[in-house]
């Protein structure tokens, strides 16, 4: 997860993926390389500023639709 101004967004970082609009809009159309959410990942990581949680896939759709429930809220 990556706090951004006004959410939280899910970063992928082994598949550079990211739940924000300006990768849908900008990165997956090819107009940018990577959203600033995925290079603040990036940044936190080589600062050794991030907290690293893994967990299995089974948890997988309990956080995203965690995700889903924060953003309705919006």
């Amino acid at each position: 997860m990556v706090t951004g101004r006004g959410r939280d967004y899910q970063v992928l970082p082994d598949s550079l993926f990211c739940t924000c609009d300006d990768y849908y809009f900008r990165v997956m159309e090819r107009k940018k390389q990577l959203c600033y959410h995925i290079i603040a990942q990036q940044l936190s990581v080589a600062m050794s500023k991030h907290n690293a949680i893994e967990m299995t896939d089974s948890r997988y759709p309990e956080i995203t639709s965690k995700l889903t429930t924060i953003s309705s809220r919006e």
